[in-house]
């Protein structure tokens, strides 16, 4: 004799079959996705963290060499050229009570000799080798000189940086400096700074960085 097997009440065949049916096409619809490359929505941006804004991964900020010098008459020019010989002369000469030695000098602006006057200028000293020695001097439209005593430091000894405004047309402002090497700068009126013709660096920022490997104090230009 075998019992009677009563089937549990919450089980029904057809139930059973609707349920196995819904199953079965969840997981295909699932696997279908996963073949057509689903996952995070395409217009997902990892990096901005969120759906969509694509368009900010994208931007790039400008360049420094990006800025465009600013179009000056020759009279704006030497104003703006002028006014950052003050700046500099005025930061350093606040400094000179802590740094032995140190000798700024403005110059007016300078035109050379003519050629012919120079080479007279030149056959006249022949002899003379320290006088041969020394560099042809430029026109400029003005110029501040600044000598740093040696500290005796086998690196960063001591030298002179010049920052010269241009005598020509080309609206200039070079720095010689004894660490870095010789920079010509442009004006950016929109940010008011000297910056360089070729990379676009701040001219004061490297006068600074340079000042303070062979001086003591800090420039506030």
């Amino acid at each position: 004799y075998l019992p009677h097997h009563h089937p549990h009440p919450s089980f029904h065949p057809k139930h059973h079959k609707n349920n196995s049916l819904q199953s079965s096409s969840f997981s295909t619809r699932t696997r279908r996705r996963r073949r057509q490359g689903g996952g995070a929505p395409s217009s997902y941006n990892p990096v901005e963290g969120g759906p969509g804004n694509s368009s900010a991964a994208d931007e790039k900020p400008a360049s420094a060499s990006s800025r465009s010098p600013a179009k000056l008459s020759s009279a704006e020019f030497l104003s703006v050229a002028n006014t950052l010989l003050d700046r500099v002369e005025s930061s350093l000469t606040k400094l000179k009570d802590v740094n032995d030695g140190l000798e700024i000098t403005r110059h007016p602006p300078f035109d050379a000799p003519e050629d012919d006057d120079a080479s007279d200028a030149t056959a006249e000293n022949e002899d003379d080798d320290d006088e041969n020695n020394k560099p042809k001097a430029q026109s400029h439209s003005g110029q501040l000189s600044i000598r740093v005593e040696s500290s005796g430091d086998l690196y960063w000894g001591g030298g002179t940086y010049l920052v010269t405004i241009s005598g020509d047309d080309r609206g200039v402002v070079t720095l010689q400096s004894p660490l870095s090497g010789n920079f010509a700068y442009v004006y950016d009126g929109e940010h008011d700074e000297w910056v360089g013709e070729e990379d676009g660096h701040s001219m004061l920022g490297m006068l600074t960085r340079d000042w303070i490997r062979q001086c003591r104090g800090v420039p506030d230009f």
